[in-house]
């Protein structure tokens, strides 16, 4: 992190593990398949194609060794 800093994003159980621990986003996964599968099951339901749509989830920013505030 003195050099450069990295983030990752997914949270995966390696990045807290690692040396320096992973700097990564968090997101809800269980919410993201939980509203698709909700999205799907409507859909299907009525024999329709589903259109394309975006649905925001919140997020969470896992702050860890891997990053530094920026010089200066």
């Amino acid at each position: 992190p003195g050099d450069v800093s990295v983030v990752g994003f997914d949270d995966i159980r390696a990045a807290s593990q690692i040396n320096p621990p992973l700097t990564t986003v968090h997101q809800p996964a269980y919410d993201v398949g939980r509203t698709a599968t909700a999205q799907l099951l409507q859909y299907v339901s009525r024999g329709e194609v589903p259109p394309a749509s975006r649905h925001t989830l919140p997020v969470t920013l896992k702050v860890r060794g891997s990053t530094a505030p920026a010089a200066g």
